[in-house]
């Protein structure tokens, strides 16, 4: 997402769908290809730099801070109007209010929402064992259809989202002063 700042406004609200998390942030001077790379800062680690923090002149943001929901705070107010604020994260996925709404995620897979929600449901109303054992049934689908959602997921262009973890055995590996664990 980017937007533009206007002269000595340090706080500006963002577009939703709300950010749950700023991951990146960056600041384009106007008419240059230069940027600055903002970090991220807590009203905290300000006031301990400089107790009149928010009273501090116009001049290139260095830090970013997040005040409040779909908030961000530059530190120091921009000196120009114009330039270009760049932020990456993840945002909150839209809420579902309409009947024809759909969740972000591939229809092959919206079967599950409605099956953990029946058993969640019908789990509290059960008492023979037959019921019971159709009531873990939606949820064994449930959990099925889970898996081969993140395994879609993980194999396609939202593979970066996950993280992997490699397992390496111990052999070959040199420790101990040059001996290996065999």
């Amino acid at each position: 997402m980017t937007f533009s700042t206007v002269e000595n406004q340090a706080t500006y609200t963002l577009d939703t769908p709300y950010f749950h998390s700023i991951k990146a942030a960056a600041y384009y001077y106007t008419g240059n290809a230069t940027y600055v790379h903002l970090t991220e800062s807590s009203e905290t680690q300000e006031l301990l730099m400089d107790p009149l923090w928010f009273t501090r002149p116009m001049g290139t943001p260095s830090r970013y801070l997040t005040p409040g929901a779909n908030q961000i705070t530059l530190v120091d107010p921009p000196s120009n109007t114009g330039d270009n604020v760049t932020i990456r994260g993840s945002r909150q996925a839209p809420a579902l209010v309409n009947d024809t709404d759909l969740p972000a995620f591939p229809d092959t897979w919206h079967e599950a929402l409605a099956l953990k929600a029946a058993y969640y449901y019908t789990q509290a109303l059960v008492t023979q064992p037959a019921d019971v054992a159709r009531v873990e049934n939606y949820l064994q689908r449930y959990y099925k259809l889970v898996g081969e959602c993140k395994t879609y997921i993980s194999n396609e262009r939202y593979s970066p989202v996950l993280r992997r973890q490699v397992r390496r055995g111990y052999r070959g590996r040199v420790t101990n002063f040059g001996f290996g664990n065999y």
